[in-house]
């Protein structure tokens, strides 16, 4: 098994070429991956630039994608990327970003008109939030959004 993973990341590195430009929160999972299974520097830190470009679309108020504020929300990619570096790297780098993209999902603006249900907050996300901070305000929509959804299909 080890001999597949480091042929793959062989295959990887050669995509990283300093001509390959083409970041995405796909490459960052790949990258943390292969951090986590090589234990390579090179990976997190290169998983680290992708999510230092990906942070940066972020508005000040949380919201995601362009233009947030007409359909675009919590960008799932985005969050299971978030995800996965607070799992292999740590928390730390991702925590306030997390909280502020869960501040705009959990805001008026974030919420569609369905009673209770946000338009793309994820549990995970609430979730998370909620673990790394301690806030309440992340559990009760989530219980909220669950008991909306179980009750109305």
């Amino acid at each position: 098994m080890r001999e597949v993973i480091e042929q793959m990341a062989d295959q990887s590195r050669r995509h990283f070429a300093e001509s390959y430009e083409r970041d995405s929160t796909d490459a960052m999972k790949n990258c943390l991956y292969y951090y986590e299974l090589s234990g390579e520097e090179p990976f997190r830190e290169r998983a680290g630039r992708i999510l230092d470009g990906a942070l940066s679309a972020v508005t000040e108020d949380g919201g995601v994608g362009l233009p947030h504020d007409t359909g675009f929300h919590t960008n799932y990619y985005l969050l299971s990327a978030l995800l996965l570096w607070a799992r292999v790297v740590g928390p730390d780098r991702i925590r306030e970003d997390l909280a502020r993209i869960m501040d705009y999902e959990i805001a008026a603006r974030g919420r569609s008109d369905d009673p209770g249900v946000s338009r793309g907050a994820s549990y995970e996300g609430l979730a998370a939030a909620y673990l790394l901070t301690g806030d309440d305000r992340y559990l009760y929509p989530g219980i909220k959004d669950l008991a909306a959804l179980c009750f109305t299909n």
